[in-house]
């Protein structure tokens, strides 16, 4: 009786062992942020744009 309670727990750790050997033979690439210098140069482009519509002075038909 004792054998079958054991099973699954047994085959979890082995589940579980091999998934630790798989991710040292694949390894997985994690995606980065972009950078904090792009998110910045983004966000004063934009700053400037708003400043440019609210004086009036915009010239880009797309965004004005």
């Amino acid at each position: 009786m004792q054998a079958k309670s054991n099973r699954p727990l047994l085959i979890a750790i082995a589940l579980g062992l091999w998934a630790n050997v798989l991710v040292q033979v694949f390894p997985v690439k994690l995606a980065h942020a972009q950078g904090l210098g792009l998110a910045e140069a983004s966000l004063s482009n934009i700053e400037s744009d708003l400043r440019k519509i609210a004086r009036g002075t915009c010239i880009n038909d797309k965004i004005c």
